[in-house]
């Protein structure tokens, strides 16, 4: 969500994510004039500016070498003090049919980055990479203005969280609150989309940030009667708390949920029908098991549902951001705004 102007005490918002599509070699040009101008707003150095500049460039350039056609997804990164920038190269093209083999000695295949991925190992700061044969490849790259990377959180975090095609503002947005080892994760879709639906979604982020209480049902019912004023909202919240081995949910409206871990069977969080603002109804919180290190994944009836994991072999061990760019490429329905959100706590305490 562009315009939020509420911060969180402690934890994560929605920051404008930059979409490019990439299908000639214009759009190279034009990412990489994005980025550039992304990370002069953020006070990049020369060198790190320049890798980062470097390392887009080869990134687009191997999707249309390999699959044609793909997407660069631009979001500004926080950490502390730190400013960073993170790069989303996204296609449905062969896929790799082995990373490992890419990044000894630069094997090279039609369907490969070929010598681009040791490329990458050099010039980011962090970089993952999720690759399927004839399904396609997300790449993941992480820079730091500084050129160096703050110390890493236990929580990591990514999401993609776009408007509708031909709107200018997105009518979703996501939020994470802390407070000492609990764990608070929101996501909101306005009802409709446009401008009237981003209110109701910052209106929403601003009384979780106000709020004292964090359990779900009764934050949800705070939010009910906060945002009274506006057309009304869907949302989730799921409260993680990996000290006692719980989450508990309570939603309203079409938010989905669900926690996976390797080895374990995912565990599905169902929302209640209604419109939060308006006939909300009884709320009712529902709790599972959460072991540390799996990831909740949440999102708005922009991504269809008919997702399953079980497609995806290993990508539940990738970085977040990679699983929520995997399911967004390949569930988007492409006529809502749409927000994938993917969480986890790879400790068993913050």
């Amino acid at each position: 969500m562009g315009d939020a102007e509420v911060a969180l005490p402690v934890g994560a918002l929605a920051t404008p994510q930059t979409l490019i599509a990439l299908e000639d070699s214009s759009q190279v040009a034009e990412a990489r004039r994005q980025a550039t101008r992304m990370m002069e707003t953020l006070c990049f150095g020369e060198h790190a500016q320049a890798s980062a500049a470097l390392a887009l460039t080869e990134a687009a350039t191997n999707i249309l070498k390999h699959a044609d056609r793909g997407q660069i997804l631009l979001r500004a990164l926080e950490r502390g003090s730190a400013a960073g920038l993170e790069i989303l190269a996204i296609d449905r093209g062969p896929g790799i049919t082995s990373v490992e083999a890419t990044l000894a000695g630069g094997y090279s295949t039609a369907g490969s980055l070929g010598a681009g991925m040791s490329s990458f190992a050099r010039l980011a700061t962090a970089w993952d990479v999720y690759s399927q044969p004839q399904k396609g490849t997300v790449l993941r790259l992480e820079f730091w203005a500084s050129g160096t990377a703050p110390p890493r959180d236990n929580l990591e975090w990514g999401a993609v969280c776009l408007a509708m095609p031909g709107e200018a503002v997105c009518g979703d947005t996501w939020a994470i609150r802390r407070d000492g080892e609990s764990v608070l994760v929101m996501v909101v879709d306005g009802l409709g989309h446009g401008p009237d639906a981003a209110k109701a979604a910052r209106m929403a982020v601003d009384v979780l940030a106000r709020a004292g209480e964090l359990a779900p049902g009764v934050l949800l019912d705070h939010i009910h009667r906060g945002i009274g004023s506006t057309r009304g909202a869907a949302i989730g919240l799921t409260l993680l708390q990996p000290a006692r081995s719980v989450a508990t949910f309570a939603g309203v409206g079409n938010i989905a949920a669900t926690i996976g871990a390797r080895g374990e069977s995912n565990r599905h969080l169902v929302s209640r029908n209604g419109i939060v603002g308006h006939n909300m109804g009884t709320v009712r919180e529902m709790t599972v098991a959460y072991s540390p290190g799996a990831l909740l994944l949440a999102h708005s009836d922009g991504l269809g549902t008919r997702w399953d994991l079980a497609n995806h072999p290993g990508l539940l061990e990738h970085h977040p951001a990679i699983v929520a760019a995997v399911l967004w490429r390949d569930c988007n329905r492409g006529c809502d705004d749409v927000t994938v959100l993917a969480v986890r706590n790879d400790s068993g305490g913050l």
